[in-house]
């Protein structure tokens, strides 16, 4: 199923005229379409229940996957990047911030949401 999807939403994509520049939007009658219809950002499945959903989400400036500093290192200096990034692995993570963000994350703010009882 997961491959079947996967190529139905490449497909799609390839089929934009902005390709992967494409804007996914939680009303789906404002998302980009490509002449096969919307272009979500991803598809989530649900065993439980088998169906499949159309999500979106914000853009995280941290991301080590799509983040500007991640886009703009890979085009500076292409080679040297993926060497970094395959041999450090924390690269990624020291290069947009997260290692940085996590040092700053406040750890009795976690226990006190664990130690909440939910209904």
């Amino acid at each position: 199923m997961a491959s079947s999807l996967g190529a139905e939403l490449l497909t799609s994509l390839l089929n934009h005229p902005l390709k992967n520049g494409a804007k996914a939007m939680e009303d789906p009658n404002k998302c980009d379409k490509s002449p096969l219809g919307i272009i979500p950002q991803q598809l989530r499945g649900d065993l439980s229940n088998f169906s499949t959903n159309a999500m979106y989400g914000e853009c995280f400036e941290k991301c080590i996957g799509c983040s500007k500093t991640i886009s703009d290192g890979y085009k500076a200096n292409r080679t040297e990047f993926l060497i970094q990034a395959c041999n450090k692995p924390d690269y990624l993570e020291d290069l947009t911030g997260i290692t940085k963000m996590n040092e700053n994350i406040n750890i009795d703010d976690i226990e006190a949401l664990s130690d909440f009882e939910w209904e």
